[in-house]
């Protein structure tokens, strides 16, 4: 397809899906300037789980939408697949988010007046699957996620929890390389976040897609390979998962 982006190998490590470079995003009020990142330079590995975490104005969710191109940056450059998405047209933007980025948000975004199976084959028509094709692999996709008898009830008639796994089963729809996850457990109770965060981390094992959640909540630790510690718009710290310390009950979010 003309609008598919194509790799800038000359730039890329195939060890990469995401390559962050020194980006500066810069946004004006009245006469001042403030910087929601400051020179932010990550590198994250093919398959990992990672969360980015920080205080409310740290730079997360501006990283993270740097990431998903739904913003660029002042200065630097974000390359996803070897992909510079400063190079990209808007057309080839569209082309990148729909075959090789799922996103989930904390809302769900949902089509209310869409059943979760249309939901879920929304993706699929804008990739040009044929109908035949994309009604059976949505089929299957909410299977996967545990909702193979709720295929034609609207997001109205689900609970928060499932109307969030319509989601994700939607940002599996085209066998993405990334997910993106807005906090993914924002509005849902203790007990169905820990389901959420379970099931995304059995995807990303399963299929191998990388998976990126952008998260005030500490029960994700369970789940990441790596955090990213960001303040001021600056990365603080990475830690591995072997440098977290996780105890139930003392981290916050796992005791409320």
């Amino acid at each position: 397809m003309a609008d598919e982006p194509e790799a800038q190998s000359a730039e890329s490590n195939d060890d990469f899906i995401i390559q962050v470079r020194d980006v500066w995003k810069t946004y004006r009020m009245g006469d001042q300037e403030v910087h929601a990142l400051r020179g932010v330079s990550l590198d994250v590995i093919r398959g990992e789980y990672l969360s980015i975490m920080g205080p409310s104005g740290s730079g997360k969710t501006t990283l993270f939408n740097m990431v998903g191109a739904l913003d660029r940056p002042s200065r630097g450059n974000v390359s996803v697949n070897g992909v510079e998405m400063g190079s990209l047209s808007q057309a080839q933007i569209a082309y990148l988010r729909c075959h090789n980025i799922g996103y989930i948000f904390q809302s769900f975004n949902l089509i209310p007046v869409m059943t979760a199976l249309d939901n879920v084959a929304l993706p699929m028509v804008f990739s040009g699957m044929k109908k035949s094709e994309y009604e059976e692999k949505a089929a299957h996709k909410l299977s996967i996620v545990g909702l193979g008898e709720r295929l034609h009830h609207n997001p109205y008639e689900l609970s928060g929890g499932q109307q969030q796994r319509v989601a994700i089963a939607r940002a599996m729809a085209n066998d993405p390389d990334l997910i993106l996850a807005d906090e993914p457990t924002g509005n849902l109770d203790l007990n169905t976040g820990q389901e959420i965060i379970e099931l995304l981390k059995r995807l990303q094992a399963e299929s191998g897609v990388t998976t990126v959640t952008n998260t005030h909540d500490h029960k994700i630790l369970v789940a990441s390979d790596r955090v990213v510690d960001l303040r001021d718009g600056q990365v603080e710290r990475v830690r591995n998962r072997e440098e977290i310390d996780i105890q139930e009950g003392t981290i916050e979010g796992l005791d409320e």
